[in-house]
């Protein structure tokens, strides 16, 4: 798999600078005979959807078509767990695993390290095909430029600066909703800001007010103000007190806008054109129990993308006390307007309320058919409700000596509002308690430099687009020891994360991360 190129160029002087950079994206090219990317979910679904060989099943219209490797496993699983069921006494359990050993000595499925199984999987990541293929043809392209200037004066120190960043997403249809022989999705925003900062009473009180302007080309123009205010008690400013507001918004990913992909279960799709309407995903489970439904009552539609607005409220206090003891400690309450959530339900891929004869036709397949307009569709969507999230943390230093510091710290994060309708995700994916508590010091006249670090965080559901689950918590131990030999301006470093090699996930369905040690040269070239 290629890694994606990138060029900069930067320019900058005292107060000033300008940059400008190139992102592109190689990480799957056309060749369907090079390695490239592919979707690791997709292939382990089409690996066992492979025709299994002599193996042929039924239809309804007569005779018999090819059969897979699932459905043979499953065929042979499920009548063998029917016979063992009655003749057991019906002990789920005692049929289960005598139909589990069954299907696996007579229909087994395909195992890693034959030729069937590399064969397969080499067919399956070199073929883009929506439904039976996991390549993945990516080749967009990111330009972004940036610039800023400082003027300083007696009265304010006043900085202005812009931004624009295109993209060109391309992916043959593979991922965005472009196409093979068409041209890349063309995206882009820009936007210009500045702030001001002003200290008054001796440099004991300072104020700062910044606004920024944003031009999206799907979301129109947004404005974000900030103001802050510290003020600084002592005579060396040991002691101060701060509190802030402002404004800030999150535009959809681009992903959210243009995302075009069928993962089975659902197919996920962009959503900034004229939105969608359908039914809640409620109207499935309904339909199974075979009783009238009042399609009215499922109702559901959804506006197309806007921005999201995040109000955010924060005040702290930070001090230095004997010049020993550190103490910071924070407290910010956010309220968001149309958080961006994922959302799943029933509709048409064109984004039309299927018709109740398309709902029939859809609901044998539990929407999942890709022949057929009525899905479960998953979009992106604004929630129309107020959402709320608050945190807080504190951070301790105590300096006993150089040769030893001791240090830790909390925070606090929550999601306030509990209640989405149904078939909402908020992806908040934050842990609501984590800690550190650390170690650090130089010994042998500051030759000798170490640090320990314990890392603890709580346990939290995360939600994304693939998988949704809880990922437990985690306990690391990281450290390092360091030794400079001044003569020779060298410092020679050792250390590892995750010492003992503790489960420590930090994404659902991701591996865990190890133990990672490492040893290095530092050299102070004067």
């Amino acid at each position: 798999m290629a890694a994606p190129t990138r060029a900069a160029c930067r320019l900058e002087g005292r107060n000033w600078f300008v940059r400008g950079f190139t992102t592109h994206d190689n990480a799957g090219g056309r060749d369907p005979k090079a390695d490239g990317s592919y979707n690791l979910g997709f292939l382990g679904a089409f690996l066992q959807t492979q025709i299994a060989p002599n193996f042929f099943v039924p239809v309804p219209t007569g005779g018999t078509r090819p059969g897979s490797y699932a459905e043979r496993y499953f065929g042979t699983y499920a009548a063998v767990y029917n016979q063992a069921y009655n003749a057991n006494g019906r002990n789920a359990d005692a049929a289960a695993l005598t139909a589990r050993n069954a299907a696996n000595a007579n229909a087994p499925l395909l195992q890693p390290g034959t030729p069937e199984f590399a064969a397969a999987r080499d067919k399956i990541i070199h073929d883009p095909t929506p439904g039976q293929g996991a390549r993945l043809i990516l080749r967009s392209i990111l330009n972004e430029g940036s610039g800023q200037y400082t003027y300083r004066n007696n009265f304010a120190d006043v900085t202005f600066g812009a931004a624009y960043r295109q993209f060109l997403l391309g992916s043959d249809g593979s991922l965005f909703e472009d196409t093979k022989d068409g041209d890349r999705i063309k995206n882009y925003e820009y936007g210009a800001y500045a702030q001001a900062s002003k200290t008054l009473l001796d440099d004991h009180l300072k104020l700062a007010a910044a606004g920024r302007v944003d031009r999206f080309q799907n979301f129109g123009t947004a404005f974000s103000p900030r103001a802050s205010v510290v003020y600084s008690l002592g005579a060396d400013k040991d002691q101060n007190f701060r509190a802030s507001f402002s404004r800030a918004f999150r535009a959809p990913t681009q992903n959210d806008q243009y995302i075009r992909l069928d993962v089975g279960r659902a197919i996920l799709l962009g959503n900034v054109s004229g939105g969608f309407q359908g039914y809640t995903s409620a109207l499935g489970s309904q339909l199974a129990t075979g009783q009238p439904v009042q399609f009215d009552s499922y109702q559901y539609s959804a506006a197309a993308l806007k921005l999201e607005e995040v109000n955010s409220y924060e005040v702290g206090y930070r001090a230095q006390f004997a010049k020993k003891l550190y103490v910071d400690v924070d407290y910010f309450y956010n309220t968001y307007n149309n958080f961006i959530a994922t959302q799943n339900f029933i509709g048409n891929i064109d984004g039309s309320r299927p018709t109740p004869a398309q709902v029939a036709a859809a609901a044998p397949a539990r929407f999942q058919s890709n022949a057929l307009p009525t899905r479960v569709i998953q979009i992106a969507a604004n929630v129309d409700q107020r959402v709320q999230s608050q945190g807080a943390g504190i951070t301790l230093s105590y300096a006993f000596a150089p040769e030893l510091t001791v240090s830790g710290n909390y925070s606090y994060n929550d999601l306030i509002t509990k209640e989405f309708k149904v078939g909402t995700q908020s992806f908040f994916n934050t842990p609501r308690h984590k800690f550190n508590f650390g170690l650090d010091g130089r010994l042998l006249e500051r030759a000798l430099s170490y640090n320990v670090n314990y890392r603890w965080v709580d346990a939290f559901l995360y939600e994304s687009t693939f998988a949704t689950g809880t990922v437990p918590v985690a306990h690391t131990l990281d450290a390092q020891v360091g030794y400079t030999l001044k003569s020779l301006h060298t410092t020679l470093q050792v250390g590892g994360t995750n010492l003992f090699d503790s489960a420590n996930l930090q994404v659902y369905g991701a591996p865990s991360i190890g133990r990672i040690v490492y040893a290095g040269l530092l050299f102070d070239i004067k």
